[in-house]
């Protein structure tokens, strides 16, 4: 049996030896068997090619003074001091860890000294968008640099020192800044958080299996930094919250992962499987991180079996299909729909009453997701309106019960805890905007009000989405605001 490849132990030497130039005998004995069985002609071109001619001496100076992954940091944004990266942090450390999940990773607890730098950047990221989100708006802000800044050099850091790979605080960063990404309004910021959300360092490591030998590569010190359970934990939150804005399904499959609740130590598997078929849930769960986890992972659920089963629904059965066939179309998603609403029911009777408003805006999002699966279009549907593109109605009537939901999350979100004044819920802007455009489409076609109230009401919503302190909440708001007024939207 081959070794696992996180198993393996790199050396600061590896990507010196693997980037060194072959020596001749096998650039010689490469060609050769590149070209075994080809034409006599080409064999001989090929074999007589000078490759000095394409050296690299011969072009402008500017396009060989750096190669990859080296160039990405010719270009590196003006960055604060080290005293003010420090300044800023500290919003995190007082602030943000605070949040669900967060405190138990440990990296408000490490110094200055002992954070890396890209997590230091992805920290000093954080702060900077939590103290100022208005600021954030704008070209050239703090946070916006410190993202690129930081996305840049996390690259360069894996890519020329393997070992980084394999080290419990690189995912920390990626995680950070995938939260920024996340809720950012920047388009460009948003692309490169999807690329970022993907990385595969959880798996090389084994973090989403039971076992510990996740951490085989890891010392003792990682291994509390990670905190496997939360870290996993943000972990699936992010995905599933980035999952819901871009319209995507999540990264991680709920099945893959194996691991034990953060706060109960149960088993993951074994309660979600029990929430999900109708069995007794443990008397000791966690009302906070218990369950938002399994509140997170029936709404990632949720967004995969749509996406399995939205080319299908589109097309249609065919009209020969019998409805009692195992497996058809028009049977299986009504049952695993069923399934869904059957498990919010089991999670609502376990938890009702105990958890905290902004997770129960969450649960209400998750019903709303439920009834109404074509809300993640939405929000790309509202750019295209307003900004006077023609675009085909893709959705379907909205139901009186999903704006009665929509409601429901604008009143748990008003009611949401802060922190230090803040309400850092990093689901809240999300499901709050999806919520309010639902409520939009619902008394609106195509912006023209219906009835007493109708799309004025927007303004309730927009006044709530902004005072959350994210960078994408004043982009949000205006866009409410906008399709508030009659005539708003084109």
């Amino acid at each position: 049996m081959g070794v696992w490849p996180a198993e393996r132990h790199p050396t600061r030497w590896d990507v010196e030896e693997a980037n060194q130039v072959p020596s001749p005998e096998l650039t010689e004995r490469f060609r050769s068997a590149l070209l075994y069985g080809e034409d006599d002609g080409l064999v001989a071109t090929a074999l007589t090619l000078d490759l000095e001619t394409y050296a690299l001496q011969d072009l402008p100076i500017d396009q060989t003074s750096y190669t990859y992954p080296m160039i990405l940091l010719s270009s590196l944004p003006t960055l604060p001091s080290d005293y003010d990266l420090s300044t800023i942090s500290q919003s995190y450390a007082q602030i943000f860890e605070e949040h669900v999940f967060v405190k138990e990773l440990g990296v408000g607890t490490l110094t200055v000294s002992a954070r890396p730098p890209h997590l230091q950047l992805a920290v000093a990221c954080i702060a900077a968008a939590i103290s100022d989100p208005i600021a954030d708006v704008t070209e050239g802000s703090v946070a916006s640099d410190l993202f690129h800044a930081g996305l840049k050099l996390w690259t360069v850091i894996l890519e020329v020192d393997n070992r980084e790979a394999r080290n419990a605080r690189a995912i920390l960063a990626a995680l950070l800044l995938s939260t920024y990404g996340t809720l950012s309004s920047d388009p460009l910021v948003s692309m490169k958080t999807s690329a970022l959300i993907c990385n595969i360092m959880c798996r090389r490591l084994r973090l989403t299996d039971p076992a510990l030998s996740a951490y085989t590569t890891l010392n003792v010190t990682e291994r509390d930094l990670a905190g496997k359970s939360s870290l996993l934990c943000y972990m699936l939150l992010i995905d599933t919250v980035h999952a819901v804005q871009t319209n995507d399904i999540p990264r991680y499959s709920i099945d893959e992962l194996a691991f034990t609740m953060p706060q109960s130590g149960h088993s993951f598997r074994t309660s979600y499987t029990s929430l999900l078929h109708g069995f007794t849930l443990p008397d000791n769960l966690s009302t906070t991180e218990d369950a938002l986890l399994l509140l997170t992972s029936l709404l990632a659920d949720i967004l995969y079996l749509q996406k399995c089963f939205e080319a299908p629904l589109a097309i249609g059965a065919p009209s020969h299909c019998s409805p009692y066939r195992p497996l058809c179309i028009d049977a299986e998603y009504p049952k695993r729909q069923a399934a869904f609403h059957a498990a919010l029911h089991n999670w609502k009777v376990r938890f009702w009453g105990r958890i905290s408003q902004d997770v129960m805006a969450l649960f209400h999002y998750t019903r709303l997701q439920l009834v109404v699966p074509e809300i993640n279009k939405l929000a790309s549907f509202v750019d295209q309106q307003l900004s006077g593109d023609i675009c085909a109605n893709m959705m379907h009537d909205i139901p009186p019960e999903a704006v009665k939901l929509a409601w429901s999350v604008l009143a748990n979100t008003e009611d949401s805890p802060t922190i230090q004044g803040k309400k850092l819920a990093v689901w809240l802007p999300i499901v709050l905007y999806l919520s309010a455009l639902v409520v939009w489409r619902a008394h609106s076609d195509d912006g023209i009000p219906e009835g007493p109230g109708g799309v004025r009401t927007l303004g309730l919503f927009a006044s709530a989405m902004q005072a959350l302190p994210w960078p994408c909440c004043a982009h949000m708001s205006a866009n409410l605001r906008k399709l508030s007024r009659p005539g708003g939207a084109p």
